[in-house]
Parts: structure tokens; sequence; C-alpha cells
């Protein structure tokens, strides 16, 4: 029995992986960013305009948030990032159960430490592993009680935390950014200029020294001039002394 080429031994998966070099948790994370539609740029950024806001831009926001979502700083960072993105932790859920789910159930288990790298869980108090991939509506689930609006409650987390930013001025928390973004734009001009004026200076120079050149040249011929004068002059004077018994 011949032996199945390669090719239809491996999954499009393998081929990817092998292809790119990466890993089972590295290609997982890529396909639930793709089908997102975030990028690792986009986390990156995100990442950025996090770093550069002040330590605690608005206190009353975040201690208010902490105290009804039991966020920590690091959590609340995320939270923040997600929303620049518009991203929400029940969408990245969804299609992070997708694709534990066309792995198979022993993907599912190989991949479980990559379920809450990619989507950490909110979960409290002893919630078993499933709750994890799935967040209902419940308030029996701890993570999901919503936070009460009018004798309503929002099952949304990404709810829960705009009712706990309700009234953050994201103007006055990133102006620090447009500052740093403004400052930047300021010294790449002054920096255009700079290199244009070096350039100005760098092609005077270079016809200065056309010029001394030249002048040197013209000099040099002058003075071969002058002395083929002086010899032939010389040659003149021995030849009529000569013709006249100068020489005797």
């Amino acid at each position: 029995m011949a032996t199945p080429h390669v090719s239809t031994m491996m999954t499009q998966d393998d081929v990817v992986m092998k292809k790119f070099g990466l890993s089972q948790t590295q290609l997982a994370r890529a396909k639930v960013l793709r089908q997102m539609g975030v990028t690792e740029d986009d986390l990156q950024i995100a990442g950025q305009i996090l770093s550069l806001m002040p330590p605690e831009p608005e206190k009353g926001a975040s201690a208010k948030a902490e105290l009804l979502m039991g966020y920590d700083a690091t959590r609340l960072n995320r939270e923040k990032a997600l929303r620049m993105l518009g991203v929400s932790e029940e969408e990245l859920d969804v299609e992070n159960e997708k694709i534990l789910g066309s792995l198979g159930v022993d993907g599912r288990k190989r991949s479980f430490r990559l379920a809450r790298s990619v989507s950490a869980p909110l979960a409290r108090n002893g919630s078993k592993r499933s709750s994890w991939f799935s967040r209902k509506s419940s308030t029996a689930s701890g993570y999901t009680s919503g936070v009460p609006v009018g004798g309503a409650r929002r099952s949304s987390i990404m709810s829960n935390i705009n009712v706990a930013f309700e009234g953050w001025n994201c103007t006055s928390a990133f102006g620090a950014v447009d500052e740093k973004v403004e400052e930047i734009a300021e010294l790449r001009v002054r920096a255009a200029q700079k290199d244009a004026t070096i350039e100005v200076l760098r092609q005077r120079l270079q016809r200065y020294m056309n010029e001394n050149k030249e002048l040197k040249a013209k000099l040099k011929g002058k003075e071969d001039a002058k002395e083929e004068a002086e010899a032939a002059a010389v040659a003149a004077d021995s030849g009529f002394k000569g013709w006249f018994g100068g020489g005797k």
C-alpha cells in the first residue's frame, strides 16, 4: 500500500504553523484576533496609549469601577484598552469558543491556558471552568451580575463599565497623548527645516570647491606660461650674445 503524500497528512493549520513558524498557541491567538478584526499593532497602540496616560487619570471613576466590578488596576487597564478597540469580553469569548471547539476535546484541554491568556476570566468565588467559555446573563454567575440602574439590571460587562465610567472625560485623560503627538509633529517640521538648510549649505560648499579648483587651474596655467616666457627670454638673450661674440 502506497504511503499517502505528506500534504494529505497535514491539516491546514499544520501547514500554516510550519510555513510561518507558529506554535499552536500563537496560531489560535492570531485566528481570534483576525476574526475580531483586531491586529497585534492595534493592541500595541492601545498599550502605548495606556502607558502614556497619567498613573491614575480619574481616581474617582477608577475607584468606582474597582468597587463595582471587583477589578484590580491591571484588569481595569484591560477594559480601557478593549473599549478603545471597540471589542467586548463577550465577543472575545464567542470567537475563542469557536476556535477551541474546532480543536476538539483534546485541543480544548491543550488550549485551556490559551483561553485564559486571550480572554482572562472574570469569574470569582469558585466558578466552574465551563463558565469561562460561556458567559450567560445570569445574576448567579457573579461576574455578569448587573449594576442596578433605575430598577433594572444590565447584564453586559461593557454596560457595567460604561456605567462605572459615566462622566469620564476621555479628552482630558488622553490630553497628554495629544500633546505628545503635536510635539512630535513640531520636531519633525524642525528636523525637515534643518535638513533643508544643511542641503543648501552643502550645495554652496560644493560650488565654492568647484570655483576654487578652477581658480587654482587658471593660476597654475599662468605660472606655467610665465615660466615658459622667462625660459624663452633667457634662450633668446643667450643666442643674441653668442651671435655678437659676447662669449669671448
